[in-house]
């Protein structure tokens, strides 16, 4: 009688209690954490983190406000949709700490061009602005992320090219030797400051990294091909396994999962 139909109805895109959802920039953000395109609908990925959320207005940046119990301040964590990677963060004034021990963080929201609002639930009441935040805090302002360069890491990090031991500070998930050359594959998670949600090679036989590519939210498990032209790359953040063409560095496919929130 309103005009409002169900037209398709899916369970388990995004779990838990109480999930706020916000659409920006042609997607779907979950206060769990979760991305969805609308398309399907599929989930994209997952930013690791939970609630409170609020998004940009052109969906450019995602921020979460956390606090536990122990902590100097709260915590405002910003990230960028296209990666899934932590662009930036800041402290809210220790000063108001005090009403830490009061109230619980509840809502977080956009307050005009640069600015968040939070408030805090009881028994103490509270309404916490800060102007200008999200332009001060670096990586944090709405906006594209710029095409920022990969590093090219020509050498070990820790010991010389020839060295017994040589080392990279990597936050590797998973790591896969190829077939054909005998190099590794490694997948690196989105905490890692140079190579974060990517997919990287290193030569057998020549030190450094060799390549690069993006692979999406928490790639982790790899599997190579016999022939050593393709790497499988399954994603911790989106129920989907990914078909990566070595040749091309680059993802060419990819087959969703049924989502299981079961632990």
């Amino acid at each position: 009688e309103d005009g409002l139909e169900i037209t398709q109805f899916n369970r388990e895109l995004v779990y838990g209690y109480n999930a706020e959802l916000v659409y920006a920039g042609g997607k779907i953000f979950s206060s769990t954490g979760a991305v969805l395109s609308p398309e399907g609908p599929t989930l994209l990925g997952h930013f690791g983190i939970a609630r409170p959320m609020t998004v940009a207005s052109n969906g450019s940046r995602v921020y979460f406000a956390t606090w536990q119990p122990g902590e100097p301040a709260y915590t405002v964590h910003c990230f960028d949709p296209e990666t899934f990677v932590q662009t930036g963060w800041f402290l809210i004034d220790p000063a108001i700490a005090k009403l830490q021990t009061h109230g619980t963080l509840w809502e977080i929201e956009r307050w005009g061009p640069s600015g968040l609002a939070l408030t805090t639930n009881g028994p103490d009441y509270s309404l916490i602005l800060l102007p200008n935040a999200l332009a001060i805090a670096p990586g944090c302002a709405p906006y594209a992320t710029p095409n920022v360069p990969v590093p090219n890491l020509e050498l070990p990090d820790a010991g010389a090219a020839n060295a017994p031991v040589q080392t990279y500070y990597l936050a590797a998930s998973d790591m896969e030797r190829d077939p054909v050359t005998g190099g590794l594959y490694v997948s690196v998670g989105p905490g890692d400051f140079r190579f974060p949600n990517r997919v990287l090679s290193i030569a057998a036989d020549a030190p450094g990294v060799q390549w690069s590519s993006f692979a999406g939210s928490f790639p982790r498990p790899l599997s190579a091909g016999d022939d050593g032209d393709t790497l499988w790359v399954g994603l911790d953040g989106a129920p989907s396994v990914l078909h990566f063409d070595v040749s091309q560095h680059a993802v060419t496919s990819t087959f969703q999962l049924a989502p299981d929130f079961r632990g």
